[in-house]
């Protein structure tokens, strides 16, 4: 596959892998996320045109039962590595700007408001 594939991982537990060489569930992941159509735009863009290459359904198209589990783990891994990086960056800790507190609440409230929307989403999914 010559295709002009250029990209790696910045985050997660793919960290430095090609975007063609991670697995298929995480390649759905990285196609259709909003963190990384935000964050990491060419990698969401990569990931799109690989998956389309390989004729993989990507995650607007609601999944069987038996693919839900491995979807939620996927889901719930981008959104704890998203997380950890924004929290690593803004903790009052690490980051000594006068608003570092205001931003690690935002980061909280958002991180909360994800993961009970997954939650919802996964429930209602059967």
């Amino acid at each position: 596959m010559s295709q002009g594939y250029k990209n790696r991982i910045t985050f997660g537990d793919f960290r430095n892998y090609m975007v063609e060489d991670v697995p298929t569930w995480y390649l759905k992941i990285l196609a259709t996320n909003p963190w990384v159509r935000l964050h990491e735009n060419d990698i969401y863009k990569e990931a799109r045109a690989l998956a389309e290459a390989r004729n993989i359904p990507l995650v607007e198209k609601k999944y069987a039962a038996d693919d839900a589990d491995e979807l939620r783990e996927g889901v719930q891994l981008v959104l704890a590595t998203a997380f950890r990086s924004m929290a690593a960056k803004y903790h009052p800790d690490q980051n000594k700007d006068q608003d570092a507190t205001a931003k690690m609440a935002a980061i909280n409230e958002y991180n909360a408001a994800m993961k009970a929307a997954v939650q919802e989403y996964f429930e209602n999914l059967n």
